[in-house]
């Protein structure tokens, strides 16, 4: 199990699987196209990474017994970083999902009250998801070159 959860993670972390991993689907783009907006009402490819960083740094705090404070809105989870140049939002979402990476490879705890085994599968699938968004903003805004992964 903990090398299924493993391939899924880096899947969605660093390494090329089906889809574009979080690296290959931010390379190349710069702090200016990652905070484009297509309208004011949208997030961008910057708010979707706060967004990452959030979830998955609020999940490994969980994991360690920590109590975190009510979210109150999901909305909020998009704007908690906002004053980093993007190379730099990258390095922390870079530490945030190796962390992840070196939990897993440790081994879940052992938990009654907490399937960690379907909370790691969920935000597996929450990453692809927003990934799978950063990707289609890349090509609406021309910045998305084939040899990244996919046409």
């Amino acid at each position: 199990m903990k090398n299924h959860l493993l391939e899924q993670f880096s899947a969605t972390f660093d390494k090329k699987q089906w889809f574009v991993s979080l690296r290959d689907a931010v390379q190349g783009l710069t702090d200016s196209e990652a905070r484009q907006k297509l309208a004011a009402d949208q997030h961008s490819i910057y708010d979707l990474v706060v967004h990452l960083i959030f979830w998955n740094d609020r999940y490994l705090h969980k994991l360690h017994g920590q109590t975190l404070p009510k979210v109150m809105s999901n909305e909020e989870s998009f704007r908690t970083e906002t004053d980093l140049h993007f190379d730099q939002l990258m390095v922390r979402a870079d530490e945030v999902f190796s962390r992840w990476e070196v939990e897993i490879e440790k081994g879940l705890p052992a938990d009654q009250d907490t399937d960690w085994v379907s909370i790691l599968g969920n935000i597996s699938l929450h990453n692809a998801y927003h990934i799978g968004q950063i990707v289609i903003l890349r090509k609406l805004q021309h910045s998305w070159k084939k040899e990244f992964g996919v046409s």
